[in-house]
């Protein structure tokens, strides 16, 4: 079964923390969280266990509903002014 809301994030990503990613995977409705290690930033891009997991949810062509997206978009938006 494909997740209705995919996160993949990296436990040693120093650029975007990973608990952003845990956020946003609990907050959307049916999230998944797919975690890796010792892939950073931008490694995980390339990855072939993260490529298993997009490619499926991509193939599937699931949308964020309108009220998640805003949600998100806020929190993050708001977060980044903390700065």
């Amino acid at each position: 079964m494909v997740p209705s809301h995919l996160v993949v994030h990296d436990v040693g990503d120093r650029i975007v923390p990973f608990s952003d990613g845990e956020s946003i995977a609990h907050a959307a409705p049916a999230g998944t969280l797919v975690s890796t290690h010792g892939l950073g930033h931008h490694r995980i891009l390339r990855a072939p266990e993260v490529l298993g997991a997009v490619v499926p949810f991509v193939a599937e062509g699931v949308r964020a509903e309108a009220s998640f997206r805003e949600t998100i978009d806020g929190e993050l938006f708001f977060r980044d002014l903390r700065w």
